[in-house]
């Protein structure tokens, strides 16, 4: 068959084509962001079937669409026995029938097969690898002697790898045979879920991918407590470790201090350590505590424990550089986070922060003395407005109703000019039918008082809070008064968000007070939409909206 379009001809042009029918540039991202990709979903496999159909279209579209085809593996080395006779082309066919299909080392594989192979992997980008699920058991003897004729010779499995998932309980007596040809100098990012053999693995990337930049360790169910030599791979911008356990939390930390490159840290403290776990793994490559004022190039900092972790570490991480910031902290006493968001609203951090994310999670009873607990914008989050630079800032306070009153959100006014994205809200959880409960106990803000703050803060794109305090047809007509005498209109603002408490302020008015107030906010905002539409409600992904329940 023939390309019946000249431009179809022009080999630069499909390999541009067919790269965006490719999994890879998704895959790349989930990797790097920290969510792993779904192979099995519709979009992944609508693609992968039509590259698979495109290469065996006709012979100028066999290479640039196998080329898109290969470069993302996600069913690990079952898909690298296509290459040789009596196994199914398609990686979509032997999902799940690795069992079935032919033993490649029960007969004799050409030299044609072996180039075809070799070609194949020199195609692979991102390769996903889980021991548990990826080797059967006639597999096993194959690529483990593949793989160490690799390491022998020096050689990647991979010559031109960008990103790995390993997943890799060793099984095997040597594991570094199965996981170092894995390691391609080419390597720029790694997830790896924790393994007993972490330590040699991390040794080994060290050595083979110079040039890694990204590295993300998971711990899978359970406390990660296998000690990893990170200092070595001092060319890290990006680390991520997930529910490391409290006795390597003090072991790690000097680890991470001695990377002077890195960019962005997530630590997540897991609150139990692993039970019945041996902590034997080798001592760390640095020597003695490590000091204040570290991390240098810090931009990004998240970090997961409790309120003494995180003080601590916010305490002795002051890069003049840092730019995001994410916390999620436990606690009994939400308002016991205040000297923490005292040390966060550092001099340094006056100036640098623009995104701010918090998550406070406190004791689950929520009663003491039959009485209800709550907690006060100024007595817990009031060191948050010293950080005039902020442009995002998201708050979520779990099991604990927080009290915003007007003055609380004129200060919030005055503190963020720069405010583009603000999210403030609070939940009781698990059982929703405690918050009538506290509803005449806590403080919430006038609709009024929110207008304001969209209107004075000119680049603010999306509002949400709890719910609003009760509202009168003479509030209405002061807001349409000043979007008429003033002429105050905000084009920015295209979601706003009233939860938890709109039905009620609903109800207060009549239908044509409802419409009325629909009218004037749009006045006042008109990215929020259309005026005439006063559902609220519209699915649209590419429209402006008014949320309002």
């Amino acid at each position: 068959m023939v390309s019946s379009h000249p431009a179809l001809s022009q080999v630069d042009i499909l390999y541009e084509i067919f790269d965006h029918l490719s999994v890879l540039s998704s895959s790349l991202q989930g990797l790097r962001t920290g969510i792993y990709p779904d192979p099995c979903s519709r979009e992944a496999t609508a693609r992968r079937n039509a590259l698979y159909s495109a290469a065996l279209t006709c012979r100028a579209f066999t290479g640039p669409a196998s080329e898109a085809l290969w470069a993302v593996l996600h069913d690990g080395f079952v898909s690298l026995l296509c290459p040789f006779k009596g196994v199914p082309l398609s990686a979509g066919e032997s999902r799940g029938k690795s069992s079935a299909v032919e033993d490649p080392c029960r007969g004799d594989i050409t030299p044609r097969e072996w180039k075809r192979w070799k070609r194949c992997t020199q195609r692979v980008r991102c390769f996903f690898f889980n021991s548990r699920t990826d080797i059967s058991p006639f597999q096993s003897s194959f690529f483990v002697d593949l793989l160490r004729h690799q390491l022998n010779v020096g050689a990647p499995l991979f010559t031109h790898l960008q990103a790995l998932w390993i997943s890799y309980e060793g099984h095997h007596r040597d594991p570094d045979h199965l996981v170092a040809p894995l390691f391609s100098p080419t390597l720029s990012t790694v997830w790896i879920e924790a393994t007993p053999h972490l330590y040699s693995a991390l040794r080994t990337l060290a050595q083979s991918a110079p040039h890694i930049n990204i590295l993300r360790i998971g711990s899978e169910y359970k406390p990660f407590d296998h000690f990893s030599p990170l200092v070595c791979l001092s060319g890290l911008r990006k680390i991520c470790l997930s529910a490391i356990s409290k006795r390597l939390y003090p072991l790690i930390i000097p680890e991470l201090a001695a990377l002077e490159a890195l960019e962005a840290l997530e630590i997540s403290i897991a609150q139990r350590d692993s039970p019945g776990g041996v902590f034997d793994s080798p001592q760390s490559l640095v020597h003695g505590e490590y000091t204040k004022d570290v991390f240098p190039a810090l931009r990004s900092l998240s970090v997961s424990g409790t309120r003494a972790e995180v003080t601590e570490l916010l305490g002795n991480t002051r890069p003049a550089t840092l730019d995001h910031v994410k916390i999620n902290v436990t606690c009994t006493q939400i308002a016991s986070i205040h000297p923490t968001l005292l040390v966060l609203a550092t001099a340094q951090n006056v100036a640098s922060i623009r995104t701010l994310e918090i998550s406070l999670i406190g004791h689950p009873n929520l009663r003491t003395e039959d009485k209800p607990m709550r907690c006060a914008f100024a007595d817990v989050l009031a060191p948050l407005l010293h950080l005039h630079a902020l442009e995002s800032l998201r708050i979520t306070i779990w099991s604990r109703p927080l009290s915003i009153s007007d003055s609380d959100v004129a200060d919030m006014t005055c503190a963020w000019p720069r405010l583009q994205h603000l999210a403030i809200t609070s939940s009781l959880g698990w059982d929703q039918t405690l918050w009538p409960t506290y509803v005449p106990e806590v403080v919430r803000p006038s609709l009024c008082a929110l207008v304001d703050l969209a209107l004075r803060c000119r680049l603010l794109r999306y509002l949400e809070v709890n719910g609003t305090s009760s509202l009168s047809i003479e509030h209405i007509k002061a807001l349409d008064a000043r979007a008429t005498w003033d002429n105050s209109t905000q084009t920015c603002l295209s979601r706003l968000v009233l939860k938890d408490g709109w039905e009620t302020l609903i109800c207060q008015l009549s239908l044509d007070d409802g419409v009325y107030l629909d009218y004037t906010l749009h006045r006042l905002f008109p990215s929020l939409g259309d005026p005439e539409d006063i559902s609220g409600h519209w699915h649209a992904p590419d429209r402006p909206t008014l949320a309002l329940g």
